[in-house]
């Protein structure tokens, strides 16, 4: 059987991306890849998918037989000390225990990996849990689910699925929002914009400064990146002071698209300027050196569209120094993007 895994490190930085064929999970494979990290106290975790099948988590522990709420309570430990990964191993090791099939537990460990964006593992637990509740609890996990299979890749259009859920009159303004962006994000340039219009107005009155809100204003500046730069411009701007607000890590990935912005449209010298910010404010936040592959990637382009090939050159021997899978990725998604 062909499996593929890939090895992340919090808080979910993809260092390794690797395709087996052997007949068993390949966890010796993993654990053995993993170890270098683990030694070093890099906190490293992967996910492991068959041709067919749910994906399984890695390390694998033995499993758990504790009930809900003394799971809720170690994973609300977890999560508030920036333990997301243990919060995932606790989940894993609980779901295949004796108390594994309660549907109050296949939530919370969906939450966690919804939480740490491995919507392929949070996919298959919202398709159970769909079917075990009624009413606005339902309508709850119907919209996650619609995430979950859009963010994943597995379904393109979750629009239809949304339809019920976001008209249900106790609908919590999160998930109306929630459901709104993703509506947007199935539709055309012209559709897509209108509901981000009422979305904004809606959020503005309901949620104030808030993740999704953020994720928004990215996707309108998305819809406008190519016709209108300029006016993307401003919405990509604007996203990102929100995020700076919120202290939210996504800022780094919000800037990598902009940085994609410039480039697109030639503007060679704001893509290196804005790189070289990112890059700073990586080094002053201690974050690790693969999160600033992107930017090295980014630069190497800049550098050679301008006529500078040993500055592009030395930029792209640093970006494939930090992580060749990454690096080789980030070309390929950089290729696809400026085609």
């Amino acid at each position: 059987m062909q499996w593929n895994f890939k090895v992340y490190e919090e808080p979910g930085i993809l260092f390794a991306d690797r395709v087996v064929e052997v007949e068993e999970p390949p966890f010796e494979i993993v654990e053995e890849l993993m170890k270098p990290g683990l030694e070093e106290g890099r906190k490293v975790l992967a996910v492991l998918t068959p041709a067919q099948g749910e994906p399984l988590l890695c390390p694998r522990r033995d499993p758990d037989d504790r009930g809900f709420e003394e799971l809720a309570e170690e994973v609300t430990e977890a999560l508030g000390e920036g333990a997301a990964f243990e919060a995932a191993l606790k989940c894993d090791a609980a779901l295949r225990g004796a108390q594994g099939h309660d549907p109050e537990i296949q939530l919370l460990a969906a939450a966690v990996y919804e939480h740490i964006r491995f919507w392929d593992v949070a996919v298959p637990l919202l398709e159970k849990v769909a079917t075990a509740f009624q009413d606005i609890r339902k309508a709850a996990v119907e919209i996650r689910l619609a995430r979950a299979l859009k963010r994943s890749g597995q379904v393109e259009d979750v629009s239809e699925r949304l339809a019920g859920p976001l008209v249900h009159p106790e609908l919590p303004p999160v998930l109306k929002v929630e459901g709104m962006l993703l509506k947007a994000m199935c539709k055309g340039k012209e559709e897509g914009l209108e509901i981000l219009d009422e979305l904004l107005d809606y959020a503005e009155e309901h949620l104030g400064d808030h993740r999704l809100v953020a994720d928004a204003l990215e996707l309108h500046a998305d819809f406008l990146s190519q016709d209108e730069p300029e006016k993307a411009e401003k919405f990509y701007h604007a996203a990102g002071r929100m995020l700076v607000e919120l202290k939210d890590p996504y800022f780094f990935s919000l800037n990598e698209r902009f940085v994609v912005h410039f480039l697109r449209h030639e503007a060679y010298k704001k893509a290196l300027s804005l790189s070289h910010e990112m890059f700073e404010m990586l080094r002053q936040a201690g974050g690790p050196p693969i999160a600033s592959v992107p930017y090295f990637i980014f630069a190497s382009h800049a550098h050679e569209a301008m006529g500078d090939k040993d500055r592009s050159l030395e930029a792209y021997k640093m970006a494939h120094q930090i992580n060749q899978t990454e690096a080789k990725r980030l070309e390929q998604m950089l290729e696809t993007a400026l085609s």
